[in-house]
């Protein structure tokens, strides 16, 4: 399974969440890591509306931002996962 992860800042929780998804065997294509909050959800949304991604997972400084922002990509359901 093809993941669109991305992040608005790497950090060690980041670097671990998509090194987890890779020990499980899922690919992880890294579309924004870094970027504003807003783009990141955005970028990700698009690539699971598209096609591109199965599943998509965003990471911020808390959560809420970057799923409002994928959610609001038509066709993609997001919800903050704690």
């Amino acid at each position: 399974m093809r993941v669109a992860f991305g992040t608005d800042e790497r950090t060690p929780v980041s670097d671990a969440v998509a090194e987890g998804l890779r020990r499980r065997g899922l690919v992880v294509e890294e579309l924004a890591v870094g970027e504003p909050w807003p783009l990141v959800g955005r970028r990700v949304g698009e690539a699971v509306a598209g096609g591109r991604a199965e599943m998509g997972v965003v990471l911020c400084h808390t959560g809420t931002g970057v799923a409002m922002a994928a959610g609001k990509v038509p066709g993609v359901p997001a919800a903050l996962c704690v």
